[in-house]
This record gives structure tokens, sequence and C-alpha cells, in this order.
């Protein structure tokens, strides 16, 4: 205490000195005490959630449980949970709460509903055991979500779901894994920023990877693996907006897809990526608007009797495209454009100054080109 401080003490004995602070109760305990912060509440696998034995600020005297740690913590404060293995469903239900769940393992599901949620989970992995989506937003309206880090794995479910009820979410250096028959990452929310993630639905029915649902915008993704073992990598509904950088999306259909829908708009910004199909296309565009450019980018198919793009006659008219110092690579029997002439279609393709591995380039009035390179033997490297 604060007397041992202020006052000599002669040990009379050897044993005086091996005495070791209980970390109840004790020394330990007193300074943890001294130095307690009301903003911060920790959590533990030997910790209680029994009034009195629990102490806000005090790592000595942690929850046990992370849901009742959230609910004792102020707005704005953070929960630290130590080492260990946790099972239950966290619930985020207060503005603010910084969650820090790195270096543990957590089974159960998340979800959120309230503003400025933090959560860090360098090193931590977090495993579904429901039949819910393994992170997700509840009934309101909220803003300013961030993950950091994780392995966030779903099993046969959605791995997370953005819905349009939040708007502004960073996600960073994670991963998201699922065997679902169905979307791993499903975007619904504006303006969320994905960037130094790996994205993989590992179900040979997957559909698709990740996917942003109608009326999203803003979305970006950064530095980022997607791929699709059944399907198709990035997958775009009616009227979305996406701007993908140095990204490779893979997929056993399409390394990406934009809808089916007539008349549908889109705002598709691609800088130096790779799509890759390993069956149909490298890039499937049946729907586009004015606003869609690749740039340096690789376009793959890996089926000889498939183009490497496809460009639907579902566009609507006036709506153009251009590709830009892009690479393609088509199946050898078959053109790097597939396109069906559509009479009422007057869109324009441009493509400028791009290499094609073949001569069999589609030409129709609707694909214009210059500073194209025909080079046969450009090697496929991914």
């Amino acid at each position: 205490d604060d007397t041992a401080f202020d006052q000599n003490y002669p040990p009379t004995t050897v044993s005086d000195w091996n005495v070791i602070p209980t970390e109840t109760g004790g020394a330990l305990d007193e300074l943890a005490k001294k130095n307690a912060s009301d903003n911060i509440v920790y959590v533990a696998t030997n910790g209680s959630d029994v009034l009195g034995e629990y102490e806000i600020g005090n790592p000595l005297k942690p929850f046990l449980t992370i849901n009742a740690a959230i609910s004792a913590v102020p707005v704005n404060g953070i929960v630290k949970v130590l080492g260990g293995t946790y099972t239950e469903e966290i619930a985020l239900t207060k503005e603010g709460v910084d969650l820090n769940i790195s270096g543990c393992s957590i089974i159960g599901r998340m979800f959120i509903n309230k503003s400025n949620i933090s959560i860090t989970a360098i090193g931590a992995t977090i495993t579904n055991n429901t039949i819910n989506p393994l992170f997700s937003t509840s009934s309101g309206a909220y803003t300013n979500l961030k993950i950091i880090g994780g392995v966030w794995d779903a099993l046969n479910e959605e791995c997370i779901v953005l819905s349009a009820n939040l708007t502004g979410a960073i996600i960073r250096d994670a991963t998201f894994i699922s065997n679902i028959v169905g979307n791993v990452v499903q975007v619904g929310s504006d303006n969320a920023k994905f960037k130094d993630c790996f994205i993989e639905g590992t179900n040979a029915g997957n559909v698709f990877s990740f996917r942003l649902t109608s009326n999203t915008t803003g979305v970006e993704i950064e530095n980022s693996t997607i791929i699709s073992n059944g399907g198709t990598g990035v997958a775009m509904d009616n009227d979305t907006g996406l701007k993908i950088r140095n990204c490779k999306s893979t997929g056993n259909n399409y390394g990406l897809f934009t809808t089916t829908i007539a008349g549908a708009s889109f705002d598709l910004i691609a800088e130096d990526c790779t799509f890759l199909s390993t069956a149909i296309y490298g890039v499937n565009l049946n729907q586009v608007c004015d606003n869609v450019r690749f740039t340096r980018c690789t376009i793959v198919t890996q089926n000889a009797n498939q183009e490497a793009v496809n460009i639907g006659t579902n566009r609507t008219a006036a709506k153009d495209t251009l590709f830009e110092y892009c690479t393609f690579f088509a199946g050898v029997n078959r053109q790097v454009f597939a396109q069906n002439e559509n009479v009422a279609d007057t869109s324009v393709t441009y493509v400028n100054n791009c290499n094609f591995n073949k001569l069999a380039f589609v030409y129709t009035a609707q694909i214009i080109e210059t500073g194209t390179v025909y080079q046969p033997n450009t090697p496929l490297i991914l």
C-alpha cells in the first residue's frame, strides 16, 4: 500500500523476501485500481459476471462474457477481450463501442444496431454456430462501422451482410470464408470500403463471393482476392456503383458479372485487376452505362470454347464502355469479345491500346478499337 513506499521495511527472515502479493485483494490489485479507467472493461475466461466480482477498468477483475462487458462499458468505451475461446452471440448494442478480440477464438455470430462500432480482430478466428449470417446489421439506421482483421468462417451461411440501413463501413485485413450456396459477402450499404481482404466461396455450387445488392453506390474494393469455386467472384445487381482496384477476382462462371435486368445502370471502374473464369467469361457485362471503364486489367477465360468478355444485348441504348491498356486471353476456339448485335443497341465499346492473345477479334459496328496489339505468344501469368 502507500505506507510501504514511505517507510523502511527491514525483513527479519528470508521468507519475508519471498512474499508474492495475491492478484486479487493484494498489491497487484491495488495497483490495477489506481490505474483503472472508467472507459475500458476487460473480459477473460476466468472472469465473472457476478456483481461485485468484476470491476470496470481492472484487468485483474474481468467479466466472463463479452455481452456483459458491452452492457457495462460506457458509450464510446473499450471492451478488451483477453485470449481464449468464447462461445456466445455478440450483440453490439452500445454506441461507439470499440471491441478488441485480437488473438481470441469466438464461436457465435455478431450483429450491430448502433453507430460508430469498431471491431479489432487481428489474429482472431470468428466461427459461426448458427443458421444466420456470421455478421450482420439489425433494424435501424447506423453509420461508421470498422472491422480490422480476423478470419471469419461462416461455415454454410453468409459471412457478412451489410444492409442498406448502414452507411459507411471500412473492412481491412480480414478473411471471409463460407461453404454457402449463396453470397459470402453481401453489400447493400453505401460507401463500404474493403481493403486487403480475402474472400472465398468454397462450395462448388457457390453463387457469388462478393455481391452488391440493388441501389448500392460508392462501394470500393482494393488490394483484395475474391474467389468463387462454383459461381462468380464479384457480382453487381442493378443500379449499383463499384470501384475495384488492384484485385484478383476468380469464378467458375465469371470473374465479374452484372445483372441481366434491362434498363439497369452501373457506375463501374476497374483498375489494375485480374478477372478470371475457369468455365465461361472473365467479364460478363449484361447491363452497362456511361461510366464503365477497365484500365490496365487482365481478363481471362480458361475455357477453350469461351470468349474473354461478353457484352450482352440487354444494354441500354447509348451507354458506352471503355477498355484501355488491358490484356485479354480468350479461348483458342473463340473470339475475344462475345456480342450479339442488336440494331436497337446504339452503345459503343471502345478498346484502346489493348493486347490480345489471338487474332480472331470480333468486329462489329458497336466495337471501336485503336492501338490494339495482337500478341499470340503472350504468356499468361496470374
